[in-house]
Order: structure tokens, then sequence, then C-alpha cells
């Protein structure tokens, strides 16, 4: 994935597996968090995109403003606790989950938008 300057990789969340990796603006206000996950049981990508929202909806009590699902992949984006957040999740034909997850305050929108659009262009599977 392809990230900007004004983000930084926090190299102490890199797990030994090497599957995550959290990235912080200086201040710390905005964060991105990568993840890959092969799910002990293998599951579609409407069965994920499903469990997405009710984590957001239910469990987070965010609302979602934006969503669309394509071929291998969904975005879910909205706000959480008056922030917003931005997630992409794509499956891998081996059935490995990778996602992408952007949050920040509504005030940095402006500053962060083109950020949010070069990560998740940039985040597709090897």
């Amino acid at each position: 994935m392809t990230y900007p300057s004004v983000f930084a990789l926090d190299p102490g969340s890199i797990p030994a597996a090497g599957d995550s990796a959290r990235f912080w603006t200086a201040d710390r206000q905005a964060t991105a968090v990568v993840d890959a996950a092969r799910p002990a049981q293998r599951r579609g990508l409407d069965t994920l995109l499903a469990e997405a929202e009710e984590d957001i909806l239910r469990n987070s009590r965010g609302e979602i403003t934006y969503r669309r699902r394509r071929g291998t992949w969904f975005v879910l984006s909205g706000f959480i606790l008056g922030r917003i957040f931005y997630r992409r999740s794509v499956v891998t034909p081996d059935g490995t989950v990778a996602t992408l997850w952007l949050e920040f305050p509504r005030a940095l929108k402006p500053c962060l938008e083109a950020a949010v659009t070069m990560m998740s262009l940039s985040f597709r599977p090897l």
C-alpha cells in the first residue's frame, strides 16, 4: 500500500507474523491500520460485508454514509463517535481478508481526503 508522508509507520505495531501494521499522523489524531487474516471458516464477501456493517452499526453505534461492493472488495465509510472512518476490505483468492481502516476527526477531512484516496486505491493484494 502506498501512503503519504503525513502518515508514519509505527514499527512497534507490526507483530512477528507481519500481518498487520499501524500508521499515525504526527499529532496522532489520525490512524490507519492494515490487517490481513485468514478466517477459520471461509466466508463470502456478502457475509463479510454484513458482519462489518453490523459491527459498525450495532457494536460501535456508528453511521454508515457510503457503501460500495465490487468483485472481491467492499468499502464502508461514515462516522463513529464523531470521527470519520473508512474501511476497505479485500478477499484474496486464498481466502485471506485484508482490511484497511482509517479513522480521524471530522475537522481533518479536507486535509486527509487525498491521503485516504491514495491509500485506498493502492490497497490491493499482491
